[in-house]
């Protein structure tokens, strides 16, 4: 009787006679097989595995009971560690940082003296309040502002044309005194005209009036009064009147003046509120 290749089981042969201690030796390979066979295998439940065990990748996705191969964690460690890099790119040194683009940081109130960040705003506003500072202190140290010192000035107008033919209207200006906001007043009757115009040209319209921001030396006076008011083209700065708005014109006429030149007279205050 042969014995099987693999696991040597006792196989007879057609002429063979099979008797009991053969089948017992089978018997008792079969035994041993199934020992070795469960030896070589895991539990299905809680199985515990020995060597290299390995299963299928599932999908950087999957979020599920499957097992997880050393595949997957890799593929999701570096996933995650390219979103950190990211994220840390796009974020600046808590020590010492460097900024891009437009930074911006809620502004301190101007009193504040700390290290705490200074905006834009914060320093425009520090830089507001010393312009006033400053103006005050020029006011002390003999120069001012003409709106920091004078209510208004009192202009003298002379609206002029000659008796000849195709003739223009022109116009002398001259300021004659003015109130300032200390209650005193600065006359200055003799003061010297301004000529705005010609008789072969004309003017076209014209404001008279004053630079507010105009800085002048103190004391204001007659000099000061000759040289700080303004005629020509509106300015939307200065405080001005238009001629066209001036009602209170006088007439008067030069008897001697061989031209028959005819004048004008009106006499207006530009103020400074």
């Amino acid at each position: 009787m042969e014995y099987t290749q693999n696991y040597k089981f006792r196989l007879p042969a057609d002429s063979d006679i099979i008797d009991i201690g053969d089948i017992d030796e089978n018997f008792i390979n079969v035994d041993a097989l199934i020992a070795t066979l469960r030896s070589d295998k895991a539990d299905k439940n809680s199985p515990s595995f020995t060597g290299t065990p390995k299963s299928t990748t599932p999908t950087s996705s999957d979020n599920s009971t499957r097992i997880a191969t050393t595949a997957f964690v890799q593929a999701l460690i570096s996933s995650l560690q390219t979103a950190v890099n990211t994220s840390i790119a796009n974020k600046a040194d808590k020590n010492s940082p460097t900024f891009t683009g437009t930074p911006k940081s809620t502004t301190p109130t101007s009193s504040d003296n700390s290290a705490r960040i200074a905006t834009t705003a914060f320093v425009q506003a520090i830089a507001n309040d010393l312009e006033e500072k400053i103006n005050a202190i020029k006011v002390f140290v003999g120069n001012a502002y003409l709106s920091d010192v004078v209510e208004f000035l009192t202009m003298e107008i002379c609206r002029i044309q000659y008796g000849g033919h195709s003739e223009y209207e022109f116009y002398k200006i001259r300021c004659i005194g003015c109130q300032l906001k200390t209650g005193d007043y600065v006359s200055n009757e003799s003061g010297q005209y301004t000529q705005y115009g010609s008789r072969n040209s004309g003017t076209g319209d014209f404001v008279i009036g004053f630079n507010p921001d105009l800085l002048v030396a103190l004391p204001i006076t007659a000099v000061t009064l000759d040289n700080c008011f303004y005629v020509g083209a509106a300015n939307t700065s200065y405080k001005t009147v238009s001629v066209t708005d001036i009602t209170n014109w006088t007439d008067e006429r030069e008897e001697d003046d061989a031209t028959y030149a005819k004048y004008d007279v009106a006499v207006i205050q530009i103020n400074n509120n």
